[in-house]
């Protein structure tokens, strides 16, 4: 497939620098609401996503043309996406060697969803900090990468402040690794942080598409709080974590409870959400609900029916 064939990646939103909410781009606002956690998902009719079809969406990527691939035209696809954004880097991080920057793109695709830790990275990709941090910077330029900001502010706890590190797009995780199907995918010794990825990248995405005011960002520290993506809107705070197993565990919903009781936030918090591989959807308590990552499917599905029709339009006209 072409680069001129090739449908554009929606783009994740960034927040705003010193906590400004960003709006989306001109053009913007086509696509469906923003995603919001919700106590509707327990309405009658809702339904889950078998974990076969979740690691299946994991492993094609919100790419939309990735929905109508066979396995060997995915990895075809995959693969054109990686040397077309890693070609665009390679020229912002002035690297002299194509292969030892795909190299770090592989190192960067293993710690998708972990705190940011130049050191680390540099060791696993065999190359010094300081070209790490360019190469890193280069790469979010090149819309490979999503730096996800810690919240800024005090909170009276000693939270983390490394950015969070997420590729922008699972299926660059797959051909970056050399994984070949779902299986290997959800086999992965990083699957969760995988998941992780694949529910961040389209919450965020979400929100770019719509015309609304947002930003994003994590709140983590070393006693076992963590908050794994935090929505701000012009009106509160909604925090987000991803199941790190087949079942809800206490610190998901504890972690809720505990950000409406920190200082200086400045906005109430509003309905949580624990996403991620439960059979069904309920409520967690009063102000929080669990429940599985079917609409990211269902905006998917609408994305590639839309391509469908684009087709099928330009088709007729020519």
């Amino acid at each position: 497939m072409s680069e001129k064939e090739m449908t554009a990646l929606p783009q994740v939103g960034h927040a705003a620098e010193e906590r400004g909410l960003v709006r989306a781009a001109s053009g913007a606002g086509t696509q469906a609401a923003p995603y919001l956690p919700s106590f509707a998902c327990l309405s009658a009719g809702a339904q889950t996503m078998p974990p076969e079809a979740l690691w299946r969406a994991v492993f094609e990527g919100a790419w939309p043309d990735a929905f109508f691939e066979s396995d060997e035209g995915l990895a075809l696809l995959h693969e054109n996406l990686v040397l077309r954004l890693s070609g665009d880097a390679v020229e912002q991080a002035r690297a002299s060697k194509g292969a030892e920057f795909r190299r770090f793109l592989s190192a960067l695709a293993r710690l998708s969803g972990e705190v940011l830790r130049y050191n680390a990275l540099a060791r696993d990709a065999g190359v010094t900090a300081e070209t790490v941090k360019r190469w890193v910077a280069a790469a979010e330029a090149a819309g490979i990468v999503y730096l996800l900001r810690p919240w800024p502010g005090e909170t009276g706890r000693q939270l983390m402040r490394s950015p969070k590190l997420l590729m922008i797009d699972t299926g660059l995780i797959a051909a970056l690794l050399g994984l070949r199907t779902p299986d290997e995918m959800a086999s992965h010794p990083a699957a969760m942080r995988f998941l992780e990825t694949f529910v961040a990248t389209a919450v965020m995405r979400s929100w770019s598409e719509a015309a609304a005011p947002h930003a994003f960002y994590y709140m983590k520290d070393s006693k076992g709080f963590s908050i794994d993506l935090l929505i701000e809107t012009e009106t509160a705070l909604y925090p987000v974590n991803v199941q790190k197993g087949n079942t809800l565990g206490k610190a998901d919903w504890r972690s809720f409870e505990k950000l409406a009781r920190l200082s200086g936030l400045e906005k109430p918090v509003g309905t949580g959400a624990a996403i991620g591989l439960t059979p069904r959807a309920f409520a967690v308590s009063d102000t929080a609900v669990a429940h599985g990552p079917e609409w990211i499917w269902e905006r998917r599905l609408a994305l590639g029916r839309a391509r469908l029709t684009e087709d099928a339009n330009e088709d007729a006209s020519a």
